[in-house]
C-alpha cells in the first residue's frame, strides 16, 4: 500500500487552550508515514492537554522501532498498555486526575492491512470515490457515547440523537489509574483501493457536518482543498478544539485472489484422492460432526445462561442466538429478556449519571425483577437507595407575603425559598458589539430605567413551591431550574404575581446586558464580574457536564451571581419577532458564549425547553 501526502490541522478554536493532540505533527508527516493519531483531551487546562499529549507521545515511542509489516493487533494492544502505564505516571494529583482523560483514534497502514481503532467519540472514516465521482463511507467508527448507546438500544431516534443535550457524554476514555481500563474497538480491513481516503477527527470537527456533506466535500475537492474546506467549516461552526488527519491512498493492497482461484480450479492429484476418500466416509463424518455440533451448542447455552446471571446481556443475547441457530430451539423469550435488561440498564446508568436517583433506582429494580442475580444492578440499586435516603426532604409551601427592604435591595418571601432582588439604578450604555462573535446586536446606545433583578437564577425549590413539580434534568433544591420553556417561565411569573400582587417579569435583553456588565459600577470585564471565566461561571471546561448550586461562584459588580454560565437565561424580548432571546451561556458552552456581549443561543421557540436554559426574575421599581 502507498499513500499520498497527508494533510492535518490541530486548532484551539474558540477555547482558551488546546486539549487536542495529533501525531505526527502536521509538518512532520509525508508519504512514508505509516500511523496517525488524533486524541481529544478532557479535564480542563493542564489535564486534558496533558492526557492527549502523553498518549500520542507514548504510541510514537512504542511503535518507533516496529517494522511496518510486523505491526498487528497484538502490537497495538501492547502499545495501548504502554500508553495507559505512562498516563498512570501523571497521576500526581488524584482529585485532578479523576477528570483527566482523552479519546483515541488510531490508524496504521502497511502492505497487509489498514488497522483502525478508537476509544471515545473521536472518529475515523474510510471514504471511497466510485467511477461516477460519487463518494461513499466504507466504514465509520461507532462513538462510545451515552447518546449512541441509547440510539443502538432504540431508546431514542436518530433525529433525537442529533440534538440530544447529552450528546457530548462519552462512555469510554483513556484515564489514569482505572480499576478496569477501557478497551479500544479495532477494525481491520484488506479492502483498500487506490483513491480511498482515511479521515481521523475529533468531535469538534464531525459535529460541524453531516455524513452526506462530508462525502460531497471529498467528491468535489482535491486533498489539500478538502482539509481546508473542513477547517473553515470548523472555524465558523465549532465551539470546541478541532483536529483532523486526511490520509489519501495512491496504491491499494494487492490481492492474491486470482492465484487462490487458479489453485481451486486446478487442484493437484493428491487433493483428488482425498476427495474420493471423503465421499466413501461421508456417513461417518456426518455423524461425527453432528455430535460435535450438539456438544458445542450445549456450551453456547451454558455460556448464555452464565452471561445472563452475571449481567452481561450482550454476551447472553449472542450465545442464545447461536444455540437457537444450531439446535433449532425457540430462544426468542430468553433473547427478548436479555435485550430488555440491556435497554433498561442503559437508561438506568444514564439516570444515575445525571443524579436522577429515583428514576435510576426504579430501573435497576426492574432489571432485578427479571434477573435477581445481576451483581451490578444490585450494587447500583443499593447505591440509589442510599443516595435518596440522604436527600433532605422538601419543606411544604407557605404563603407569607412580607417584603424586607435592605439598602434598596429586597427579599420576596412569598414562599419558603426567599427570592432576593437586587436594585439596579438605571443609566445609558453601549449595548451589543458590531465585530464580536455572538454579539447578536450591532453596537448601539441604550438607556434603561431603574429596575430590580434576581440576585440568583430561579432555583428548583422556588419553582416547586409555586408550581408543585420539578421538570429539571439535574435534580437539587438549590440548583437552577431548567428544562423550562419561555411559556413555562411566563406561567411561573403569572402565579407569582397572583400570589404577591406585584409585577414580576423576565428582564428585557437591554436590562439583562446592563446588569450583567455591572450597571453604573461596571469595570468593563469580559465576563460578568471577571476577566477569568473560572472565577464567575460554570461552563464547558469546569462544570463536569452538570449545573451547580446558584451563587457558588463569585458575583459581579452589582452583587448578582451566575449571569455568565450555569444556565442560559430567557429574556422578555424576541429575536426578529420570532424567537425568544436567551443570554449568558450555560454549563455546556465554551467561554465565548459566557461573554457579556454574547448572544449564543437564540434559536429555541417559546415551547422548547432544555437543560441548558433557565431564567431569573425582574421587576420594576417599588
Amino acid at each position: 500500500m502507498q499513500t499520498g501526502k497527508p494533510y492535518a490541522f490541530n486548532e484551539r478554536g474558540r477555547r482558551e487552550n488546546n486539549e487536542d493532540a495529533i501525531f505526527p505533527q502536521h509538518d512532520k508527516a509525508d508519504e512514508t508515514t505509516r500511523f496517525f493519531l488524533v486524541c481529544d483531551g478532557m479535564g480542563g487546562h493542564e489535564n486534558g492537554e496533558v492526557a492527549s499529549s502523553v498518549v500520542c507521545e507514548s504510541f510514537a515511542a512504542f511503535l518507533e522501532n516496529v517494522s511496518p509489516n510486523d505491526f498487528n493487533e497484538d502490537v497495538f494492544e501492547r502499545a495501548l498498555t504502554f500508553a495507559y502505564d505512562e498516563l498512570d505516571k501523571k497521576d500526581s494529583d488524584p482529585e485532578s486526575a479523576k477528570k483527566m482523560g482523552t479519546t483515541l483514534t488510531f490508524l496504521y497502514l502497511n502492505d497487509k492491512q489498514a488497522f483502525m481503532a478508537h476509544i471515545g467519540d473521536s472518529r475515523i472514516y474510510h471514504l471511497r470515490k466510485n467511477n461516477k465521482g460519487e463518494v461513499s463511507i466504507v466504514h465509520v467508527s461507532s462513538d462510545h457515547s451515552l447518546v449512541n448507546e441509547l440510539l443502538k438500544a432504540e431508546v431514542i431516534t436518530a433525529e433525537e440523537a442529533a440534538n440530544h443535550p447529552k450528546k457530548n457524554i462519552i462512555t469510554r476514555a483513556m484515564q489514569p489509574n482505572l480499576e478496569k481500563r477501557c478497551k479500544a474497538d479495532p477494525y481491520i480491513t484488506q479492502d483498500v483501493q487506490a483513491g480511498d481516503r482515511f479521515f481521523l477527527c475529533s468531535d469538534g470537527v464531525w459535529e460541524c457536518f453531516t455524513d452526506e456533506r462530508l462525502c460531497k466535500i471529498v467528491a468535489e475537492n482535491d486533498d489539500e482543498a478538502i482539509i481546508n474546506v473542513i477547517k473553515v467549516l470548523c472555524e465558523e461552526n465549532s465551539y470546541d478544539n478541532f483536529s483532523a488527519w486526511l490520509v489519501p491512498v495512491t496504491e491499494g493492497i494487492q490481492s492474491s485472489k486470482a492465484e487462490e482461484k487458479a489453485e481451486i480450479t486446478n487442484p493437484p492429484r493428491r487433493i483428488k484422492k482425498n476427495l474420493k476418500w471423503l465421499m466413501k466416509n461421508l456417513f461417518f463424518l456426518t455423524a461425527f460432526l453432528l455430535c460435535a455440533l450438539l456438544a458445542s451448542g450445549q456450551n453456547y447455552l451454558q455460556k448464555a445462561n452464565a452471561c445472563f446471571d452475571k449481567g452481561d446481556y450482550e454476551c447472553a443475547k449472542l450465545n442464545y442466538n447461536l444455540w437457537q441457530g444450531m439446535d433449532g430451539s425457540d430462544m426468542s423469550a430468553q433473547i427478548k429478556k436479555a435485550d430488555d435488561c440491556l435497554k433498561t440498564l442503559i437508561l438506568a446508568d444514564g439516570y444515575f449519571q445525571d443524579k436522577e436517583f429515583e428514576k435510576a433506582r426504579d430501573r435497576y429494580k426492574a432489571i432485578l425483577d427479571k434477573n435477581s442475580k445481576d451483581p451490578y444492578a444490585k450494587k447500583q440499586y443499593d447505591l440509589c437507595v442510599t443516595k435518596l435516603s440522604d436527600t433532605t426532604p422538601i419543606k411544604p409551601k407557605i404563603t407569607v407575603t412580607i417584603n424586607t427592604i435592605t439598602q434598596h435591595n429586597y427579599i420576596e418571601t412569598a414562599f419558603d425559598s426567599y427570592i432576593e432582588m437586587i436594585d439596579v439604578p438605571g443609566g445609558a450604555f453601549t449595548m451589543g458589539c458590531t465585530s464580536c462573535y455572538g454579539g447578536g446586536n450591532p453596537a448601539h446606545q441604550e438607556t434603561v430605567s431603574r429596575f430590580y433583578i434576581g440576585k440568583y437564577e430561579v432555583t428548583q425549590a422556588q419553582w416547586k413551591a409555586i408550581m408543585g413539580s420539578n421538570p429539571s434534568h439535574f435534580q437539587g433544591d438549590n440548583l437552577p431550574v431548567e428544562q423550562v420553556s419561555w411559556n413555562d417561565a411566563q406561567e411561573f411569573i403569572n402565579r407569582l404575581n397572583a400570589e404577591t400582587g406585584k409585577n414580576y417579569r423576565l428582564p428585557t435583553e437591554a436590562e439583562w446586558e446592563f446588569a450583567t456588565k455591572g450597571g453604573t459600577l461596571s469595570h468593563g470585564y469580559t465576563y460578568s464580574g471577571s476577566n477569568n471565566p473560572n472565577d464567575v461561571a460554570w461552563y464547558g471546561d469546569n462544570s463536569d457536564n452538570t449545573t451547580h448550586p446558584v451563587g457558588s461562584k463569585s458575583h459581579n459588580e452589582l452583587g448578582i451571581y451566575d449571569m455568565s454560565g450555569n444556565v442560559a437565561e430567557w429574556c422578555q424580548d424576541w429575536y426578529n419577532s420570532s424567537q425568544p432571546v436567551t443570554r449568558g451561556g450555560s454549563w455546556w458552552h465554551s467561554e465565548v458564549c459566557l461573554r457579556v456581549l454574547s448572544q449564543c443561543i437564540s434559536t429555541p421557540i417559546q415551547r422548547v425547553s432544555s437543560d441548558m436554559i433557565g431564567f431569573r426574575l425582574a421587576c420594576c421599581t417599588k
